[in-house]
């Protein structure tokens, strides 16, 4: 659900009516235009449109009925001609339904940083730096006090962004733009002379009923496009909660979304796989034309995974879905849009973890290799099943082997299952069987003669969904203090991590910010605070907007944010005016962005023992191990 800014404003969490609202602190109420769901009168408005007014409301559950979906997780507003609404690299979690008016879809080339209103990373100072370790260090997290901090707990300014852009910062009125602040104190970025501007853009123009914004909400992607608003127009925001209801309750909805996906995902997605790069446009029309989405697997995955992981890993196989079965025909190729899956073979009487699949990932081109070779359709050789979630696009074999392969380059080519009749495994290996005596296959050599059960602790404890998971090899490890002190002089005095976690072997994954692929912290943050850098990707917090709630906390399935008390210089809590209680914060590794040299730990470390790693990169992960 979007939040917009309001400055001076704090967000009452319970108001009277149950629902989160923006509120003026001068005057104690509600900003015009700023309430963060829909009152009755705007409601009936909205049941009154399409596609909600075609949707059965029998379909929906007494608990979670039609209209309380779209007044908890909806959001309506106005905007002027060249504001801008989604930003092209922001993450966001909302579709949008056009209302009234039009708006233009920049497609290629795309706006220019500049103007996007995005702002360059803020670097400290070398002075600052170098006066880092002769600084006296302060106990507890020591704040100076906000101007006006409003009265909700922990509440301050708010950062200026636009919708949609829930990870956006502004830059300021940049050249080519403008600012403006409306009711709510909300700030609108406009762009000048848009016709001009966008006379050199490819772009497409949607009307009255039409969706977008559907991909990077379904995918929790980055936005691939920037969008403008061509003439006054109204919006209904709708945030990832509702979006999955509706999918889930009414069919017409989902395949109104699917088809929406396709047309407007499927073909940039093939286009970017470096599998199919190198094929022409008529080509990829015909194989996007026939490609299937499916999703498996609850977005909200994280809400059950402190529990899942102490199953046993049987009991958390089972409870995978499954989207392709060990020894099934190998009829599609199956690409990875979103998410993350597990792949596993049958060894003696369960499976064996072998390797996983994220973003850009594909699987079963061997086994259609080999049957283009072979004149038959062969087994899947591994399973394959979502963790948490996964969204994949099925590309029908056919298809592969007249396209795809005869033109694809030896480079990319996988070599072919062998195919034996012998004694393998404990099924019997009849003719197109396969039969290797142990498990092996993709993700398996990644991790070189080291214990095998490292990739199993990996994947069972999701930690592949680290960008810069901390990992610290305890045999290596002198215990001298020196990654915690380091941290802790970058952040005044405050380490952002933990030296404690899941353990296997000597390797240890310490509680630190993972800056994760699939970032979960983000969702139900009612401000904004906690977001995505536009650059880089590191998930950050903006103390100027945490209202201390807890909702990244307790949505962050690692434990890596911690809810601490601000105090004042002296070393008392700051607390709030109006209810007294002590002003929380949300603080967590921000992978040191102000500081020069990359993160602080590791670069400390004097035994090679820390490392952050990238899940995406296991080969770096792999020479740290063998090093």
């Amino acid at each position: 659900m979007a939040n917009f800014p309001v400055e001076g404003g704090r967000v009452d969490p319970e108001g009277t009516d149950g629902r989160r609202r923006v509120v003026d602190d001068r005057s104690g109420s509600v900003a015009p235009g700023a309430t963060d769901t829909l009152d009755a009168a705007s409601l009936a408005r909205v049941l009154a449109l399409s596609p909600f007014r075609e949707m059965d409301p029998t379909r929906f559950p007494r608990s979670r009925s039609l209209a309380a979906i779209l007044q908890d997780h909806t959001t309506l507003s106005r905007f002027r001609r060249g504001d801008i609404l989604v930003r092209a690299g922001d993450y966001g979690h909302s579709a949008f339904l056009l209302l009234s008016g039009a708006i233009r879809v920049v497609r290629r080339p795309g706006l220019p940083e500049s103007l996007l209103g995005r702002a360059a990373p803020p670097r400290r100072h070398w002075s600052t730096l170098l006066a880092q370790p002769f600084r006296r260090v302060p106990v507890g997290e020591v704040r100076e006090p906000v101007r006006d901090p409003g009265r909700g707990r922990g509440a301050g300014s708010q950062p200026a962004t636009t919708i949609g852009a829930d990870s956006g910062t502004i830059a300021g009125a940049a050249s080519g733009l403008e600012t403006r602040r409306e009711a709510g104190n909300r700030i609108r970025i406009s762009v000048k002379a848009m016709e001009h501007l966008l006379a050199h853009h490819e772009t497409a123009t949607l009307g009255p009923g039409e969706m977008f914004g559907e991909v990077g909400a379904l995918s929790r992607f980055p936005r691939n496009v920037s969008v403008l608003a061509d003439t006054d127009c109204e919006i209904l925001e709708i945030g990832w909660q509702a979006l999955r209801d509706l999918r889930r309750y009414d069919p017409p909805f989902r395949d109104r979304l699917d088809r929406l996906y396709r047309e407007r995902s499927i073909g940039h997605h093939l286009r970017q796989s470096r599998l199919f790069s190198h094929l022409d446009e008529t080509v990829l029309g015909e194989i996007e034309a026939a490609v299937r989405f499916a999703s498996y697997g609850e977005w909200n995955w994280n809400a059950d995974h402190r529990e899942e992981s102490r199953r046993s890993h049987t009991e958390r196989l089972a409870a995978e879905p499954l989207i392709v079965r060990e020894g099934d025909p190998a009829t599609d190729l199956i690409l990875v849009r979103s998410g993350f899956a597990r792949i596993s073979q049958r060894f003696n009487h369960g499976h064996w973890t072998i390797g996983f699949l994220g973003w850009g990932r594909h699987f079963g081109l061997a086994e259609i290799l080999g049957g283009q070779e072979s004149g038959e359709t062969l087994p899947y050789q591994y399973s394959l099943r979502a963790l948490g979630y996964v969204h994949v696009l099925r590309v029908p074999a056919p298809l592969v082997a007249a396209h795809l392969l005869p033109a694809l380059p030896a480079s990319k080519r996988p070599l072919p299952p062998a195919v034996s009749t012998g004694p393998g495994r404990e099924r019997s290996a009849g003719k197109g069987q396969l039969s290797p005596a142990l498990p092996t296959g993709p993700g398996r050599e990644r991790f070189g003669n080291e214990d095998s059960g490292i990739l199993e602790f990996l994947v069972d404890h999701r930690f592949i969904n680290g960008t810069a998971s901390l990992v610290i090899h305890l045999g290596r490890c002198r215990r001298c203090d020196r990654c915690l002190l380091a941290c802790a002089q970058g952040h005044g005095g405050n380490p952002r991590f933990l030296r404690q976690g899941p353990r296997h072997g000597p390797l240890m994954v310490a509680r630190g910010c993972m800056h994760c692929m699939d970032p979960v912290c983000l969702i139900g943050c009612p401000t904004g605070a906690i977001h995505r850098h536009p650059r880089g990707g590191e998930v950050i917090v903006h103390e100027g907007a945490c209202i201390g709630c807890g909702s990244c906390a307790e949505g962050c399935p690692y434990e890596a944010i911690r809810l601490v008390e601000i105090l004042h210089p002296d070393g008392s809590p700051q607390r709030d005016p109006e209810n007294g209680l002590a002003i929380l914060k949300a603080t967590k590794c921000d992978l040191c962005l102000g500081q020069w040299g990359g993160p602080a730990c590791q670069r400390a470390c004097p035994a090679n023992a820390l490392l952050r790693v990238d899940m995406g990169n296991t080969r770096a992960f792999r020479r740290w191990l063998e090093a």
